[in-house]
């Protein structure tokens, strides 16, 4: 969950692809498929490592398939597209408007060790630049506009402060003279 350390961090490439990790692709798998989420990286579930698995089609043209990367790489991008994202690492369904590239190739090691190239766009494409964010320490919260505030509100602000300001000088000002006398 968000605030685990393992979450900011840049994981590990995988170098052969042993047993182990034939087991936490499965454990991903799993719990991808109990969540319901769209994809699931390594570290969400406190390994460093870089794994990702993600549900691509879109279940009306084509099945939905879990597909398992390890050491994806994006080595081209096309366009741009801005969608309201979720995380499952997040707490209380949070969500925050991301701009991604709308298309993209990705390089990737199957399990069986195969290198392999996707041609993704859609939500496709977007799910998988999602979970390698997570292989590189960012979190869709890192793109949150935190500061989207409007000229109003940032006059009101400066009022309140320059009143607060006054009387707490004010307040000082008293007492330093009661004090002199």
């Amino acid at each position: 969950m968000y605030r685990s350390a393992v979450l900011g961090e840049v994981a590990q490439p995988v170098g052969d692809i042993g047993e182990e990790e034939r087991q936490l692709a499965t454990l991903m798998v799993d719990t991808l498929e109990k969540t319901g989420g769209q994809g699931l990286s390594a570290p969400q579930v406190g390994v460093s490592r870089r794994i990702i698995a993600v549900k691509l089609g879109n279940g009306v043209t084509s099945p939905i398939m879990i597909g398992v990367m390890i050491n994806p790489e994006i080595i081209a991008r096309e366009g741009s597209s801005a969608s309201i994202e979720g995380c499952l690492s997040l707490p209380n369904g949070r969500k925050v408007e991301v701009t991604r590239s709308a298309r993209i190739a990705v390089r990737y090691l199957t399990l069986s060790g195969e290198e392999a190239t996707l041609e993704l766009t859609g939500s496709d494409a977007r799910v998988v630049q999602h979970e390698i964010d997570h292989l590189n320490g960012i979190l869709i919260i890192d793109y949150a506009k935190e500061f989207n505030l409007d000229s109003k509100v940032v006059v009101v602000a400066i009022v309140i402060y320059a009143v607060a300001l006054s009387v707490a000088s004010g307040l000082y000002i008293s007492n330093r003279m009661k004090e002199r006398k």
